[in-house]
């Protein structure tokens, strides 16, 4: 559970993201790494 002020970082397998293809820049069999803040919650 995320809490306000709390920060992650998710690691996407590229088998979940773009695979084989890639996309836009992002070469093919990519692992993604998003790095999350959560501000606030509406």
């Amino acid at each position: 559970l995320m809490k306000i002020g709390s920060k992650f970082r998710f690691a996407i397998h590229p088998d979940l993201g773009y695979g084989p293809s890639g996309r836009n820049g992002i070469p093919p069999n990519s692992a993604l790494l998003f790095d999350v803040e959560l501000i606030s919650i509406k």
